[in-house]
């Protein structure tokens, strides 16, 4: 009976030693999986996305939480560009009026001295403080003359307007944005805050106040809570992928273009006791020129035009993080859906280019694909 006892002892422990054994194999299986998938979202059964078009992605939708690998855009241009990134922190206020706001130009943010040319709108960051008696956006203010209750900032960028305005050095935004957070008291945090991002090549917008803004479709509104707000940049033209002196989009330029005014706006605050706020504006840029470290940069057009696809239409009201994640997915499943429906013609029509051009002639094709070609 000893026996036969130690022996059924002896297999049940085997059989709980395999299950374990079998159960660890199971989840570091499981766990390489994951690791996998958050290093190269871009992996896929059917597609598989360039990683720089990822990073591009990240950085639009969230570019407070870019880490290690600064981004470029991976576009057609692949010129070996300086990558850099540029930030400004601070503090501002409502106003006696309950009504106050934040507005940013992330093309100045390419400079550390914008505040010290005598002209409008020469800061990156124009906020309101505590003295602000207005009820109407306007950020055109002057060095050393601002309206009261205005103030400016500039970014912590390595270079000056004397150094990019030498040599033909140029420039290209490749992603920014801007983020408030409500410091104030917990009594008094009323009112709501306007989210709006200027469309077109236009002026910075001047003299609105918050019934202007709610016109533009692009404006999203959300109540004052201690939840962060954000507004990021949008390219919606591809004149502002390319590679432009300074001087191109120097506001204190008469007659430049792209301006591109990102603002958040609150109205509806306690008009006895301003309320604090903080701010960041970061923006993301390559550089071109004489004196500047390169690195590589990447092509992916059709991986460009995809992640522009992905983009919300409307200012999000999701945390970064969630934006971030969301358009990635839509990404992948868009690059899928592309490649079933357009990989057979186009392997076709490479295949032919390859053969006319093995056989010495040219390979233009003399016909074009159209919707009607795809299978």
């Amino acid at each position: 009976m000893s026996s036969i006892t130690t022996k059924t002892v002896q297999r049940t422990t085997n059989k709980k030693t395999n299950t374990s054994q079998r159960n660890r194999r199971r989840r570091q299986r499981q766990k390489n999986r994951r690791k996998q998938g958050r290093k190269d979202l871009a992996l896929d059964t059917k597609v598989r996305i360039e990683q720089c078009t990822v990073d591009y992605a990240r950085a639009v939708t969230n570019p407070f939480g870019v880490r290690n690998t600064l981004p470029c855009i991976p576009d057609m241009l692949t010129i070996p560009s300086n990558k850099f990134s540029a930030k400004a922190r601070g503090v501002f206020s409502t106003g006696t009026e309950g009504v106050g706001f934040v507005s940013f130009n992330p093309w100045l943010m390419l400079i550390n001295n914008g505040g010290n040319s005598a002209s409008a709108t020469s800061y990156p960051v124009v906020f309101t403080t505590s003295q602000y008696a207005g009820i109407e956006f306007d950020p055109t203010v002057t060095s050393g003359a601002f309206e009261t209750g205005v103030n400016g900032a500039n970014s912590n960028s390595p270079y000056n307007s004397s150094f990019f305005n030498s040599n033909a050095r140029q420039f290209r935004l490749v992603a920014a944005g801007i983020k408030v957070t409500y410091a104030g008291s917990n009594f008094r945090n009323q009112g709501r805050l306007i989210l709006y991002k200027q469309q077109g090549n236009t002026d910075i917008i001047t003299g609105a106040d918050s019934s202007d803004l709610l016109e533009d479709n692009y404006t999203t509104i959300v109540p004052v809570s201690r939840k962060p707000e954000y507004v990021f940049y949008t390219p919606d033209s591809y004149y502002l992928n390319s590679y432009y002196a300074f001087q191109a989009f120097d506001p204190n330029v008469g007659g430049s273009t792209s301006r591109r005014s990102l603002m958040i706006y609150i109205d509806g605050g306690d008009q006895e006791v301003p309320q604090s706020w903080t701010f960041e504006a970061i923006s993301y840029f390559e550089a071109i020129g004489p004196s500047l470290t390169l690195s590589k940069s990447h092509s992916d057009p059709q991986g460009m035009g995809d992640v522009i696809e992905s983009l919300p239409v409307r200012n999000p009201t999701s945390n970064p993080k969630v934006v971030e994640n969301t358009v990635l997915s839509r990404l992948v499943q868009l690059a899928k859906d592309k490649a079933s429906q357009y990989g057979p013609t186009l392997l076709r029509l490479g295949t032919a280019m390859a053969s006319r051009a093995i056989m010495g002639q040219s390979p233009v094709m003399n016909s074009f694909v159209s919707i009607e070609d795809v299978d």
